[in-house]
């Protein structure tokens, strides 16, 4: 008699075990949803500028090389302050004081002094007075101008504005596409977001004093800002309910 008893409780508790297992597929099986991608772009005209400008000088005395080079170099920097950069947007770089010589296939290498070499990184935020930048550093002795970068003081309110337009394209698309099937949007119940860094749609000019392709401060030089293009792309599921 208990033996039987014993049997009968274990086909109980496999009959609940399974019927469990069934209810928890079957409420699953119910959850229904919709994923759809947001994508938003934000066309900007960069109002600040960053730029290297360099000095190399060359002599077979150091001293006059790094004189030469610490000259050119002063006189910029009053150049930018005259033009109204303030002084945290103004910083000294790369420096090297060092040998150089030149290669050669039939001998050994020729000495031809000692080459002083120093960058100037210049933040601009009034982009009109590039010219006017590039134009007293080359008078002054510079002879390297690059490394042009393009930026926007409210960067991060254009990130905030492409992130709210790129959620509201991907409900709406959403809303569009449960419509057109019967079906009512309900809850977000996962987002991601995809960004990447601002596309510069601009060119600059890059200058170098002396040989193929230089120019002199009398010639002038030209920059050209473009557009910066801000893109924003969101992944949102949403529940569809009845």
């Amino acid at each position: 008699m208990r033996r039987m008893n014993v049997v009968g409780l274990a086909v109980v508790l496999v009959v609940a075990w399974t019927c469990s297992g069934c209810g928890k597929k079957e409420e699953e099986h119910q959850i229904r949803d919709i994923r759809v991608n947001g994508l938003a772009e934000v066309k900007l005209v960069p109002d600040m500028l960053t730029v290297n400008i360099g000095v190399v000088t060359l002599d077979k005395d150091p001293l006059k090389s790094q004189s030469e080079n610490d000259r050119a170099v002063k006189t910029i920097l009053a150049a930018a302050k005259q033009l109204g950069v303030a002084p945290e947007d103004v910083q000294t770089g790369y420096v090297w004081l060092g040998r150089k010589e030149s290669e050669s296939r039939e001998g050994p290498a020729v000495f031809e002094g000692y080459e002083a070499a120093t960058v100037v990184t210049v933040v601009l935020r009034d982009l009109t007075k590039y010219n006017a930048l590039v134009t007293e550093a080359l008078k002054a002795g510079a002879n390297r101008v690059g490394g042009l970068t393009f930026g926007y003081l409210k960067e991060e309110e254009k990130w905030r504005e492409a992130r709210m337009l790129a959620i509201k394209a991907a409900k709406q698309k959403a809303e569009d596409l449960a419509g057109q099937l019967g079906e009512k949007l309900g809850r977000p119940t996962g987002i991601q977001n995809e960004e990447r860094p601002p596309q510069e749609q601009a060119y600059a000019a890059s200058a170098s004093t002396g040989g193929a392709g230089g120019f002199s401060p009398d010639e002038g030089t030209t920059l050209s800002a473009g557009q910066m293009v801000i893109r924003s792309e969101v992944e949102v599921t949403f529940e569809l309910k009845d």
